[in-house]
């Protein structure tokens, strides 16, 4: 890579009162890369705890405190951030993630420096809250366009986390931003929008940590609001794809809503659970039962029959 024209990086974190948890370590990682130009922006959801303290210490050049006068919630937040970025590429660093010392010059040395990627993407670890390993997802996923990027992605041999992506800047606003109808399936929403419209590179090695923890925003939201989110984010893939990748808006039900599943298993209450279960399948166009009932389904019934519900199941 020429050291002379490599493209400016923005790393964005976002937070809200992690300054004695997360935050330091999120940050901490950030300013440990071993690439330059670089550039840190943390943008503070109005906190109440010691975050201004926490980042105006580290003393960096590199980092742009931003301190907002009233709690946005978390969308706003996130494109504060991106609104902010002078860089060519942005990656969101959530304030509970955290990326290694190489992320960022392993990306870019995957491009060789050009700046007109439409994201760059490598493996991730899922860690707990005390940063013990609990899955590693290698990136297996070719440097696909557009629908085969997302095929890829549905039968899991890759994997998206916002800690693990650089987006081109660009393209990223080009797709909206962070400006989705909530912060659930953001991600979701920008990976199908970006992923559709432009080529990614793909980088095998897991180079960033993704935090799994009881109080990030998954497990802590409604499962209406979530069934209503990947809704539309089906609705968007097939608005895009239309009637030329017959099947994908099928197979992204059959990846999004197991996911939903799973975060319904964690509803306390058996009769809120089994609401939420049949909202969720509801949503999902009936194409997408509970795992396990299905599971449970297809063990009673002879061959054929299991061989007929896989073809609607």
């Amino acid at each position: 890579m020429n050291d002379h024209a490599r493209p400016l990086v923005t790393i964005g974190i976002p937070t809200y009162n992690r300054a004695e948890t997360f935050l330091p370590i999120s940050l901490g990682s950030a300013l440990a890369q071993d690439y330059e130009p670089l550039e840190i922006i943390v943008s503070d959801n109005c906190s109440t705890d010691s975050t201004a303290e926490i980042v105006q210490s580290m003393s960096d050049s590199r980092v742009r405190y931003l301190q907002q006068p009233t709690n946005l919630g978390p969308l706003p937040n996130y494109q504060r951030c991106l609104d902010a970025a002078s860089g060519s590429y942005f990656m969101l660093l959530q304030d509970d993630d955290q990326i290694d010392p190489d992320f960022v010059s392993t990306c870019m040395a995957a491009v060789d420096g050009r700046d007109d990627i439409g994201y760059i993407r490598t493996g991730t670890r899922v860690i707990d809250a005390s940063g013990t390993v609990l899955a590693e997802h290698e990136n297996r996923g070719q440097d696909h366009q557009h629908e085969e990027a997302l095929r890829a992605w549905f039968d899991g041999r890759s994997a998206y986390f916002f800690c693990s992506t650089l987006f081109n800047t660009e393209d990223l606003r080009d797709a909206g931003g962070f400006t989705g109808p909530t912060a659930l399936a953001v991600d979701w929403l920008l990976y199908v929008q970006v992923g559709l419209d432009t080529t990614g590179v793909n980088v095998p090695d897991m180079k960033a940590s993704f935090r799994k923890h009881g109080g990030e925003l998954t497990f802590t939201s409604g499962i209406q609001t979530w069934t209503k989110d990947t809704r539309i984010v089906l609705d968007v893939l097939e608005e895009k794809t239309g009637a030329q990748q017959e099947g994908l808006r099928r197979d992204a039900a059959k990846f999004f809503f197991p996911m939903v599943y799973r975060y319904a298993e964690h509803i306390a209450s058996p009769v809120e659970r089994v609401g939420a279960y049949w909202s969720i399948f509801r949503a999902s166009e009936y194409m997408c039962p509970p795992p396990r009932l299905a599971n449970a389904v297809k063990q009673l019934l002879p061959r054929a029959a299991v061989a007929k519900l896989r073809k609607a199941w």
